[in-house]
């Protein structure tokens, strides 16, 4: 709800979610989040202002793995296959928070800055302007003050039931692991669902969480 900007209203949000997951439980590819976009601006803003709260929503997320894989790299010994998908990741998700906040913070200087570099090409120069107004509608949540504490709280919170809940399942399978085994799942999770795959992750999740717990000497 945060992620909208201040006055939209959005509503139906936790329907729009499961119907989401349903989708891509059945879907492959991800396709579940389209749906769930197309749900949620139903009754709410419009379908690209909720495209781009998704876009803010997966970057958070990436934020969340970064920093748990950065937790595991100076915790844990992470072999070498691993640490390079997992440094393209970091990578990959720094320049995505770098933009997001650039956007976020000068919109008018991002717009000038593509006006000058793509004014040879007028059409392209028009469908980026667009996408960059999009994108900055759907930052406002995040620039509004209000929102930054709830956004922030509800996002710890929900990473932090997450973790619980994968150790809780690890001890119900007689696997006494320490809580950080946990946040190796959900990490090694995080990578391996930020890709379009197979409808419900099948195979995906289980092969993520057989490279966490190697970490743990579980065969």
């Amino acid at each position: 709800y945060y992620l909208f900007p201040p006055g939209s209203r959005p509503s139906h949000l936790f329907n729009a979610v499961m119907i989401g997951y349903m989708a891509n439980n059945i879907l492959p590819l991800r396709a579940g989040e389209v749906v769930r976009v197309y749900i949620a601006s139903r009754h709410g803003p419009r379908f690209w202002t909720s495209v781009a709260t998704l876009v803010v929503e997966r970057a958070l997320d990436g934020l969340a793995v970064g920093l748990i894989l950065a937790g595991l790299f100076l915790t844990l010994p992470i072999p070498r296959e691993l640490r390079w998908p997992a440094i393209i990741f970091l990578t990959v998700d720094v320049v995505a928070m770098v933009a997001l906040a650039v956007i976020a913070i000068a919109p008018g200087g991002c717009a000038t800055l593509l006006r000058v570099v793509f004014h040879r090409w007028a059409r392209l120069e028009r469908w980026l302007l667009d996408a960059l107004g999009t994108m900055s509608e759907g930052l406002r949540g995040v620039r509004a003050r209000r929102h930054l504490l709830p956004i922030a709280a509800s996002s710890a919170g929900i990473w932090l039931v997450l973790a619980v809940a994968v150790w809780t399942a690890l001890h119900a399978a007689h696997l006494d692991l320490p809580l950080a085994a946990s946040w190796a799942v959900l990490a090694f999770m995080g990578l391996g669902v930020s890709l379009p795959s197979s409808p419900g992750f099948v195979g995906v999740i289980q092969a993520a969480t057989v490279l966490a717990l190697a970490l743990f000497s579980v065969p």
